[in-house]
């Protein structure tokens, strides 16, 4: 379908839509959804956009306004008026994630039932690409392209979930290839991954946004989002007391301790972090509501799958919290999910299969625990409507913040509370403590600037209220006793004592002056904070335009002549005039307003047109040519163009920018013209069928793979790769260059017959279940006990011991098994003191 054939679907789909205000099923579009259409019909009908543009842009909704029915509504109402007309229609709807697959599907039976007759999964195990839809993930989606299952000429749309997830390179190279021929939007709660990655260049235009402050205060979204923060110091373990107990089970190697310092220093940290965090878990409030934090459904977010795991074995065993699951009627207090694997010499975590993660899912969705831990697998997409607590470690990404809140936001009706449910977030700062005070300020500062908590993503508010929420409890001192403060634990490694220290964010005083500056912002957000007048809006806007200055370059020459307000920063300026804030005090209003009046007009930057397809071609060939992408052209001019960065380059050249100066195409042109070109490809054979059975025998005969014999050539040919060597060993590749097959060969035939293999026996349940008990005697997993053989039996590696008591191998030569035995024989209980002690007061 042409691309102004497919603009006329989108006008249609977008004019029914708004007019009919409800999805095909029947139930009525929200506010949101609604208001998204609206700008969404406002943007293919815009005269001043070329068609390509029209037909391309994104969506920046928050989670829980519901935008998976919005895109499927669309989606399905293009194919709907596409397949009625008899016009070939077929789309690709991508989400991050194979767990998301099941859910996805399920959303298309709900919304879209033309897209329901013809969707097909392509992903977690399944290979359907579907008559109208293709459901996937955005792996299984480059792999379809490379096999050319799909490609822009069979597909009419492409629609992309969470696409701040979509903008890796190769993902938008590829995006780029569809780009012009295929319907593109995007939506997703935050835009941007970084600085860099925005879905403003994979999708150009912003059709809508509407952030979780404007969803709260509208009344779509939970009632209530009330925070806390918690810093928890904990004392930096002594160097000597690590090295002595790396001694005890590691030679005396350099590099090897490094790695297992540093996983020691994780594990401190994490242990700390659960400890508390399970007392706080106990002890504390909502205090918007004045109601205990185990009284809902709380989601943990971890650092790794090592710490969930620990994180759940303390909750699970604590004998007050069992009480309450008791009361609740759960079948424990929390599960994990995580698809993480590690060994790394302290602990051994297993990989869960994917029918155990969505029993688990499925377990919680069923509310049969009272929480679940996971390091990042329900941080994006997973929709849980009756969670309603967050507690999480630290984040450095604004992203991240956002993405984990976000699954407590959605509005959801408590009938055993009777009333809207609301929602609490538990932001923790954790650092070092050293021997040095100024060394300790130092770490708490660094840590403290970086971190990206709740309250930033709510743009300083503590306690943001809806139209929903019930009223605020008084102080919890005065109606109800507040529980004892939990007892200060004492945390014992392999003999390192280790006092961790935890303060309430109310009552810390390490860094008294940025606390109470924090707080002073905070008063005047509750005092003057108020929304931006659509007046004050349009004058900001077209300032930006009369002198080309943003929000924040405007800010920073400002500055030096006027004092910003108290509290003010530059993304706050950029984001205001930008429009994505919608609300600040009236002093930042004034402030940008006073600075604007005083600039002078912009000069003039060189108008844009569409660049032609000829020179789009000539780019492509050019590229070709050189090996050069626009990026790496433009590092190597000397003397830059005015106005165009590296990035314009890259996306000019690829043909992500449709637009631009013939002025700067012009200069592209030239500089491409100065380079030389790439030594050419050596040319490729077909592999005849005596190579093919000389690398079948020889394989055999030394049992070495392609990598391993790749490894023992000096000197490789230029562009043979490991990866290369493997598939012309396999006999996977049709063709290759003669000297590759050559040199393959030569390397086989070097190489001596294999020693003769051990017999392998099965291993038996019953060996298995012993080791397994060892393991948990012991707290040794498979790479630890092997590091404890004295003498390994030959051809036995730390992997071999790790797979067998993971239950990944099903057979095994004897002696490895009797060796794995002796070593546990001889090692003690594992140390108890890992457990929780309660130090007298």
């Amino acid at each position: 379908m042409q691309a102004k054939e497919l603009l006329k679907y989108l006008q249609r789909a977008a004019h029914e839509l708004n007019a009919a205000g409800r999805f095909a099923n029947g139930l009525p579009f929200w506010p949101s959804q609604q208001e998204a259409l609206s700008a969404f019909e406002t943007h293919v009908n815009n005269p001043e956009l070329p068609t390509e543009e029209k037909i391309r842009g994104y969506f920046q909704i928050a989670t829980g306004l519901g935008k998976t029915p919005l895109f499927l509504a669309i989606t399905d109402k293009v194919a709907e008026l596409a397949l009625r007309d008899g016009k070939p229609f077929r789309a690709v709807t991508k989400v991050p994630m194979r767990e998301l697959l099941s859910q996805a599907e399920k959303e298309i039976q709900k919304f879209a039932p033309t897209l329901a007759r013809g969707t097909g999964v392509y992903g977690d195990s399944k290979k359907n690409i579907g008559e109208i839809n293709m459901l996937t993930t955005y792996q299984g989606w480059i792999e379809a392209s490379d096999l050319n299952l799909i490609n822009p000429e069979m597909l009419s749309m492409e629609i992309t979930d969470e696409g701040q997830y979509n903008l890796s390179d190769p993902r938008v190279d590829l995006l780029g290839r569809y780009s012009g021929h295929v319907a593109q939007f995007g939506f997703s709660a935050w835009s941007a991954y970084d600085e860099q990655k925005t879905m403003e260049r994979t999708h150009g235009t912003k059709i809508y946004a509407k952030n979780i402050m404007d969803g709260v205060l509208g009344g779509e979204l939970t009632s209530y989002i009330h925070t806390q923060e918690f810093h928890i110091g904990v004392p930096y373990p002594d160097e000597g007391a690590m090295l002595n107990q790396f001694h005890k089970s590691h030679a005396l190697d350099p590099m090897v301790y490094d790695q297992w310092r540093q996983s020691y220093l994780r594990k401190v940290m994490s242990t700390a972090w659960n400890i508390h965090m399970v007392e706080q878990y106990k002890a504390g409030f909502d205090r918007r509501a004045g109601e205990p934090l185990t009284d809902g459904f709380t989601g943990f977010y971890v650092a790794d799958t090592w710490q969930a795991n620990d994180l759940v074995a303390r909750l699970n065993a604590d004998p007050y919290l069992q009480h309450i699951a008791k009361l609740q009627k759960r079948r424990a207090v929390a599960t994990t999910v995580h698809t993480g694997l590690i060994d790394n010499g302290l602990e051994t975590t297993r990989r869960f299969s994917n029918s155990e993660l969505k029993k688990r899912l499925e377990q919680f969705q069923g509310r049969e625990y009272m929480a679940i831990a996971a390091n990042d697998m329900i941080a994006v997409g997973w929709d849980c409507l009756f969670l309603d607590r967050i507690i999480k470690t630290m984040d450095f990404s604004l992203m991240e913040a956002l993405q984990k809140l976000g699954r407590a936001t959605r509005a959801y009706f408590d009938e055993g509370k009777n009333r809207w449910k609301g929602s609490t977030a538990l932001d923790t700062l954790m650092y070092w403590i050293y021997a040095d005070p100024n060394k300790t300020r130092q770490e708490f500062n660094d840590r403290f600037i970086r971190m990206r908590s709740v309250r930033d993503v709510l743009q300083g508010n503590m306690n943001l209220t809806g139209p929903k929420a019930p009223p605020q409890s008084p102080r919890l001192e005065f109606n109800q006793p507040r529980p004892a403060a939990p007892p200060t634990p004492r945390i014992s490694m392999d003999g390192v004592q280790i006092t961790a220290i935890m303060n309430d964010f109310d009552t810390y005083t390490i860094e008294q002056e940025r606390r109470e500056k924090r707080r002073k912002a905070e008063e005047e957000w509750s005092v003057d904070h108020e929304f931006i007048s659509t007046e004050n809006q349009k004058y900001l806007t077209s300032e930006a335009e009369r002198t080309h200055l943003s929000g924040y370059s405007l800010y920073i020459l400002y500055k030096k002549i006027q004092n910003p307000p108290e509290g003010m920063k530059s993304y706050h300026a950029d984001k205001i005039v930008s429009g994505e804030k919608k609300h600040a005090p009236s002093s930042w209003i004034t402030f940008l307003k006073s600075g604007y009046a005083i600039q002078v007009d912009g000069i003039s930057k060189p108008k844009s047109k569409l660049i032609s397809k000829k020179d789009q071609k000539h780019f492509k060939a050019e590229q070709t040519r050189t090996g050069l992408s626009g990026f790496t052209l433009y590092k190597k001019i000397l003397t830059p163009f005015e106005g165009m960065s590296e990035l314009d380059a890259k996306d000019i050249v690829s043909g992500r920018k449709k637009k631009a100066p013939p002025s700067w195409v012009t200069f592209l042109k030239m500089e491409y013209k100065k380079q030389a070109s790439v030594i050419p490809q050596p040319k490729r054979e077909p592999i005849s069928k005596e190579d093919r059975n000389f690398f079948s025998i020889q394989t055999n005969r030394t049992k070495l793979g392609g990598h391993a014999v790749f490894k023992k050539i000096k000197n490789p040919p230029l562009g043979l790769t490991w990866k290369k060597a493997v598939k012309i060993a396999l006999g996977e590749a049709e063709s290759a260059v003669p000297s590759y097959v050559s040199t393959l060969k030569k390397a086989y035939l070097d190489q001596p017959d294999a020693k003769p293999q051990l017999e392998r026996i099965v291993i038996s349940e019953k060996e298995r279940e012993f080791l397994q008990a060892e393991e948990k005697r012991t707290g040794l997993g498979g790479v630890a006990i092997y590091n404890r053989i004295q003498n390994p039996p030959d051809g036995m590696k730390d992997q071999h011991a790790f797979n067998i008591l993971a239950g990944r191998l099903q057979n095994s030569p004897q002696s490895y098994i009797n060796a794995m035995k002796v070593a546990y024989a001889e090692q003690s209980n594992k140390d108890m003191n890992n457990d929780l002690i309660v130090i007298p007061t």
